[in-house]
């Protein structure tokens, strides 16, 4: 785990990086959702989608290319709640007690 620093500070090479991670723990909550409680499925979401979403937000959650993030983080929310693609997320964030990614990042900032 790391910041990927590029000399534009256009965190973009970070994002490319941490996308395949999250990717990946979308499938590992879209396959254990078969087989967990909904207490031990956000402990996975927790160890596997958020620990690597959050970790240094504080640096590049302002960016544009953070987009690619909070799409992610959409995907991760659907499944686990079982929705489809096309349904708003909203009220999904206040029922899993989940902050989307701005205001994880905003937080982050009051915080630091």
């Amino acid at each position: 785990m790391g910041i990927t620093v590029d000399n534009t500070l256009s965190w973009k090479q970070h994002i490319d990086t941490i996308t395949p991670k999250l990717n990946k723990a979308c499938y590992m909550i879209r396959r254990s959702k078969l087989y967990l409680s909904h207490v031990a499925l956000k402990m996975v979401n927790y160890a596997f989608f958020h620990s690597v979403m959050s970790y240094g937000l504080i640096f590049w959650g302002n960016s544009t290319n953070s987009k690619r993030v909070f799409k992610l983080q959409k995907r991760a929310i659907r499944i686990k709640v079982g929705a489809r693609n096309n349904v708003s997320c909203t009220e999904f964030y206040k029922l899993l007690k989940i902050l989307p990614l701005s205001a994880q990042y905003t937080y982050s900032l009051i915080m630091f």
